[in-house]
């Protein structure tokens, strides 16, 4: 059953990301496939320019991006949305964020766009 309260607080998750910026692991785990490979699609760069990219998203999530946290499998997973437009045109870059902390070791689950719509603790909604 989802919790709609987060099972991590936010400054431990920025803080971890803080200490091992621009690390692939051992610094902390990621999966490639559904974080670095969407978001350097999207942004049009390669991988270390998609975890720049991510980390600094990380670092800007507040309380309001919360959408759940999902127990399955164990440890559980925070889930959070973060919107922002940018470009010339204007473009909306949506994003479903999905982490944990497996011990005292960050894990970054999922960073791409949304494959639904997502309700954020703040009211704001995101689509796909």
């Amino acid at each position: 059953m989802y919790s709609g309260v987060p099972t991590y607080p936010l400054t431990d998750v920025q803080h971890a990301v803080a200490q091992n910026a621009g690390r692939f692991p051992p610094g902390y785990k990621i999966n490639p496939d559904n974080t670095l490979e969407p978001a350097g699609l999207r942004l049009g760069c390669g991988w270390p320019e998609a975890l720049k990219y991510i980390e600094a998203k990380l670092g800007e999530l507040g309380p309001g991006n919360f959408v759940k946290s999902d127990p399955e499998p164990p440890p559980p997973a925070d889930v959070y949305g973060y919107q922002e437009f940018r470009g010339v045109p204007i473009e909306r870059y949506a994003w479903y964020i999905k982490f944990k902390f497996h011990g005292r070791r960050f894990s970054l689950i999922s960073f791409h766009p949304p494959q639904w719509r997502l309700k954020l603790t703040s009211g704001d909604e995101l689509d796909p």
